[in-house]
């Protein structure tokens, strides 16, 4: 994992590099609209994980587990 700190305020972009997989994980919770409505290359380096989670409207509960599953991929 190259000794990076994993962190929900981690932008996009350094998610992806640091955990690609993540990128497949994140499709239901906002980032295929992001793709679709094609701001992800403006954004991706602004927006952080917890940034898209808010604006996607993701559940307190539910944003956590999707961040542990983030987590152990990493590992």
């Amino acid at each position: 994992m190259n000794n990076v700190r994993l962190s929900m305020d981690m932008v996009l972009v350094e998610l992806f590099e640091v955990v690609p997989e993540s990128r497949n994980l994140l499709m239901d919770y906002g980032l295929k609209k992001l793709i679709e409505e094609d701001v992800l290359d403006v954004l991706g380096d602004k927006l952080s994980v917890n940034g898209l989670f808010r604006i996607s409207r993701v559940p307190e509960e539910e944003k956590y587990e999707i961040w542990n599953k983030i987590v152990s991929l990493a590992s």
